[in-house]
């Protein structure tokens, strides 16, 4: 998969926000695209040159979600266009949240399903 490469260096990110999270109790700093808002997001995804990076980041944070997280897994495999239509939907819906909101709440919906 031609997106591995990215996914690890996205996961190392991540962990490294939680790493900095168990270490500050002000919370934790999530690195763009996740931090971006929604407003921000559905300007982007204007150009497809951006979804790459989105989907990239998803994917890495999913990893994350399912290495160090309680809840139940994500299984299966997203694709690009799965990850970046729920995330329009959740942008066009919620358009004051932001990218890591829409693939956390993405994250938990598809856990539930197992």
């Amino acid at each position: 998969m031609k997106y591995t490469k990215a996914s690890i260096v996205i996961a190392i990110a991540i962990l490294s926000a939680f790493q900095a999270h168990a270490q500050r109790p002000g919370g934790i700093y999530i690195y763009p695209p996740g931090s971006n808002g929604c407003g921000d997001y559905l300007e982007d995804r204007k150009n497809s040159a951006n979804d790459d990076f989105y989907a990239a980041w998803a994917w890495g944070f999913l990893s994350a979600y399912n290495t160090f997280g309680t809840e139940p897994q994500v299984r299966g495999r997203l694709s690009k266009g799965t990850i970046l239509a729920y995330l329009d939907k959740h942008c066009r819906n919620e358009p004051l949240s932001n990218v890591m909101s829409g693939v956390g709440k993405l994250a938990k919906e598809l856990g539930e399903k197992g």
